[in-house]
């Protein structure tokens, strides 16, 4: 009997791709379409449906093809409308104005789609925020919004019901997770990206990732940099030139004469070449043997050629006759320090004379009037079919940073995460945060933000994060001075209690600890057999060749490697809290996130208590300095997030819990394990693979979870993990274990001194010394039996043969093990009875949930167990908090989430009240479980100047 994996695809997500086929696909922008034919069976004609069809069978399976066609028919060509005439072509710009009226109206609320010809426009639904939230994974919400004519069409674009909109504004809310590095909204980053291409760090392979548009990327930064130079020349056409036609040779020779900056020959012919090929979406073969005698290098010379035209065409920055503004114009090029200066640096701004005031971006205003101009009967022109092949690149990269749908688990997250930095690099710190605290609500009732950043080698790095997050909330006297720290047009026209209200935002960091399991996971090829971190020894590609640097361990033991990396970002932050204990007032935590499959937590714990002490000392040192107001910092950690087996996801969140050492006030991230259905998971999983020694780990927890926790068991489950137990130990040690002494292992797996003792992580000649008196202990016969789990241990750290058996894939057939359900559900409930006895908050992160979790729907979230409306008997709700996670990322905002819950709420046939009262204790959970400060009135950077020089005592340092 075959066991079919069921994956949940929502309609809204078919709707949405089909949508977004003509304006955000390879097969549209390689045939250069500028019109919608609906005879699909002549020619050329009907390539682009042909296209279509391949993704919707390819990647939507449970999509039949007439259902299909009828889509196609309702979306692409308006088949409701009977007045259509059946072989008229659809311009693009026609389309894309009705797809915008389709869900959205003239204020940019999402609409509802009438079913029964009753006009329902301007109601907004739950269905009609639900659909709104799934077009905005297939394409950019500011171009939707821009061709509905929204006239702030780069502003927030989920509006919120005026329920909940009261109730966050007058109530307040806090932010308790979210990753700095993804909160840019993608106008900003799409200008930041703009004058970035004109910096010699760019590099036509910033965009190659695995599955990316293009050839896995490798042709997307090319063709983006060549859509960057046709969107100036259509950009000076609009603004500047215009003349009654618009052929490919009347844009041409209006780039190369423009008055004061006359293009050479060599330069307009590249030119002419670079908007031919734009223009036909395919690269000029015929230049190949100038360009270079491979792919690679044709790529590279097709990227320099292209910079150097764009930088041409940028020009040097405008002198001013007044130096104070001139010094302030060059301050704003190379170091901005607010999102206007963002904006004012895309070279796009000069051209469409875009000024701070302005409501929208300086994108934004080229499309409105390129569509404006489009629909001047120029709709076949080249001017129309260039533009939609820039708003195709556009539309690519912005997909390219979206984590698709049906993309489930944490290492396409990380894919998905890593792309985005050739966009915000070019983004201050300070920026961010500023840009994370409008993204998050500040002017709807934001409270509390906290922003995760990445931990640095260095102290200084680490100071200097710090400094900027803090200046981005709070600058400066001598920013203020100077007028640097400019409020946006609406704080600058706002009463002052209203400003002040603004700058009494709780702010804080938490360094975040990433784990990576290297191998090529993070590049998308991952070695086989497991060669990664884990690997107890040196890789090599060949005898006397380099060692691989993220796979395997000179030292001899598992992760010896990455710990080692992970010890120098801990030793930053311990000296940190030693020299700058001032700053817990902005450092409120640490995290643990990324891939918890990659790298266990036993080569975490260590650093994080450590740190963790660390942080403690300096909340007792300044207590004794009379500052009683700056508590401890605390711990949030990614746990029970991605799992093949639910097993080993309970497993990870208890090992996290118990070897971090959570305590109250402590919150575990997603922990989607502990509200996951064991019967329905087990039902839709069928059968799972895993490796050996990832299925001893689970049992070993388990039959743990049973001898100390009296958690119930039935006696066949009871033989049936000893059983297993049993067999595993033996197929990888190549011996038998007792259960207690594989506890043990256990037990000293996660003990520091007993990780020091056997020499990890770089310290193998004391393994070889324990490794001989084994040996000499067997055989003599004088084997100690409380020295087994030691054995064990030494063994896991660094024994080739043990990893090698450890990798091999184990299939559970879930099936045939029908006392796996019911053990399941009693370690699952005795776990979160564990979590709502430590009082611990579990971070929901809705939409990031969705994606990673491949839940489908919000109606069928795991946080609906974890916290349900009417709470049952024998589990208590535990307390939950709701983030964002990455904005960018997963195409959404935090006031959205708590919409988007609601909206679940009422779809899932609650009451008005009931939803509200559900939404509102969140929203207070989230208040009481941040772990920011009250800010007052001093400069918090101002006390980072000074280290401490005075004494004091260091934690224990890990090995």
């Amino acid at each position: 009997m075959s066991s079919p994996r069921l994956a949940t695809i929502p309609f809204e997500h078919v709707e949405a791709e089909l949508a977004a086929f003509p304006l955000a696909s390879e097969a549209s922008f390689y045939l250069s379409t500028a019109s919608l034919e609906p005879l699909a069976n002549e020619g050329r004609k009907g390539e682009l449906w042909r296209a279509a069809e391949k993704y919707v069978l390819n990647t939507l399976p449970s999509v039949p093809p007439d259902e299909a066609v009828a889509l196609r028919d309702q979306i692409w060509f308006d088949s409701p409308n009977t007045d259509q005439k059946l072989t008229k072509a659809v311009p693009l710009h026609q389309y894309l104005r009705r797809l915008a009226g389709s869900y959205l109206d003239i204020q940019g609320r999402p609409v509802e789609v009438s079913k029964s010809g009753v006009d329902v426009r301007g109601r907004a639904a739950p269905e009609a925020r639900l659909r709104w939230s799934w077009m905005c994974r297939a394409l950019p919400p500011d171009l939707l919004r821009v061709a509905r004519g929204v006239v702030d069409a780069d502003g927030d674009p989920f509006p919120l019901n005026p329920v909940i909109e009261h109730v966050l504004r007058d109530r307040g809310f806090a932010e308790t997770h979210l990753h700095l590095g993804a909160s840019p909204d993608f106008s900003l980053a799409w200008a930041a990206l703009m004058h970035g291409l004109t910096k010699d760090e760019s590099r036509h392979s910033d965009f190659e990732s695995l599955g990316a548009y293009f050839d896995h990327g490798r042709e997307l930064g090319s063709w983006l940099l060549y859509a960057a130079v046709v969107r100036l020349v259509l950009a000076e056409w609009l603004f500047a030139g215009r003349p009654s036609t618009s052929s490919l040779k009347d844009l041409l020779n209006f780039a190369c004469n423009r008055e004061g900056r006359r293009l050479s020959i060599v330069e307009c012919n590249r030119l002419a070449t670079l908007l031919s090929e734009v223009r036909r979406g395919r690269w000029d073969d015929s230049a190949l043997p100038v360009l270079g005698s491979s792919p690679h290098q044709h790529l590279v010379t097709r990227f320099a050629r292209a910079r150097v035209l764009y930088r041409r065409l940028v020009g040097p920055p405008d002198m001013f006759r007044d130096m104070r503004t001139e010094r302030r114009a060059l301050r704003t090029l190379y170091k901005p320090e607010n999102r206007y200066d963002i904006y004012s640096n895309d070279p796009l701004a000069r051209i469409v004379g875009w000024h701070p005031t302005e409501a929208v971006s300086p994108e934004t205003l080229f499309v409105r009037t390129a569509l404006l101009y489009i629909e001047q009967d120029n709709k076949d022109s080249d001017f129309a079919t260039l533009f939609w092949q820039v708003i195709r690149i556009r539309c690519l990269v912005y997909r390219h940073v979206v984590q698709r749908p049906l993309t489930p688990g944490l290492q396409w997250f990380v894919r998905f995460f890593a792309r985005i930095k050739p966009l915000r690099k070019n983004i201050p710190e300070d920026v961010l945060t500023s840009t994370a605290a409008q993204i998050c609500g500040k002017d709807t009732g934001l409270r509390s933000l906290e922003v995760r950043l990445g931990t640095e080698e260095g102290v200084t790095d680490c100071l200097e994060k710090i400094r900027r997050v803090e200046r981005a909330i709070f600058p400066t006297d001598k920013a203020l001075r100077l007028g640097l720290h400019r409020l946006d047009k609406r704080n600058r026209d706002a009463p002052d209690e209203e400003i002040n209200e603004t700058r009494r935002l709780e702010v804080g960091a938490l360094f975040h600890f990433s784990r990576k399991r290297g191998g090529g996971w993070e590049r998308g090829s991952p070695n086989a057999f497991g060669l990664d971190h884990s690997y107890p020894r040196t890789v090599r590609l060949k005898t006397g060749s380099k060692r691989l640097k993220d796979a395997g361990n000179p030292s001899g033991f598992r992760f010896a490697r990455f710990y080692l990396e992970q010890r120098r970002h801990a030793q930053a932050l311990v000296s940190l809290f030693q020299k700058y204990p001032h700053t817990l007032r902005t450092v409120r935590g640490f995290d643990l996130c990324t891939d918890e499959a990659g790298i266990p937590v036993w080569v975490m714990a260590p650093l994080i208590r450590w740190v963790r002490d660390a942080g403690r000392q300096a909340a007792v040192h300044l207590r004794s300095r009379g500052e009683f107001n700056i508590p401890p910092p605390r711990i949030s950690v990614h746990a029970g997030e991605d799992f093949v087996h639910l097993l080993t996801g309970l497993r990870r969140l208890d090992d996290s819990v118990t070897h971090l050492r959570l305590e109250e006030g402590d919150r575990l991230g997603h922990a989607l394990s502990l509200g996951v259905d064991p019967q329905a998971w087990s039902d839709r999983a069928g059968r799972v693979v895993i490796t050996c020694d990832e299925r001893l780990l689970d049992l070993i927890w388990e039959w743990g979870c049973y001898a100390r926790h009296g958690i119930g068991v039935c006696s066949e489950r009871l033989a049936y993990v000893r059983a297993e137990m049993v067999r595993l130990a033996r197929f990888i040690f190549g011996r038998s274990y007792a259960p207690e002494d594989l506890m043990d292992f256990v037990e000293k797996l996660h003990n520091e001194q007993c990780l020091r003792a056997e020499g990890f992580p770089n310290n193998p000649t004391l393994r070889v010394r324990n490794l001989r008196r084994q040996k000499k202990q067997n055989t003599e016969g004088d084997e100690d039996p409380e020295a087994q789990g030691q054995q064990l241990l030494r063994e896991y750290l660094g024994d080739e043969k043990a990893w090698r058996r450890g990798r091999v894939p184990e299939t559970v057939d879930l099936r045939n093990i029908k006392h796996e359900q019911a053990a399941l559900v009693e370690l699952q409930n005795g776990l979160r009875r564990k979590v709502g006895r430590l009082c611990l908050t579990i971070e929901v992160n809705p939409s990031s949930n969705v994606l990673i979790g491949d839940l489908g729907n919000f109606v069928g979230h795991p946080l609906w167990r974890l916290r349900p409306l009417v709470p049952k008997d024998d589990v208590p709700p535990l307390s939950i908090c709701i983030g964002s996670d990455d904005p960018l990322t997963f195409a959404t905002t935090l006031p959205h989430e708590y919409q988007l819950l609601f909206d679940a709420l009422i779809l899932m046939g609650r009451s008005h009240d009931e939803a509200m009262k559900w939404i509102d204790e969140a929203r207070e959970a989230g208040m009481q479980a941040r772990f920011t400060l009250h800010q007052d009135t001093t400069q918090l950077s101002q006390e980072l100047k000074y280290p401490n020089l005075l004494g004091w005592n260091r934690p224990e340092s890990p090995p």
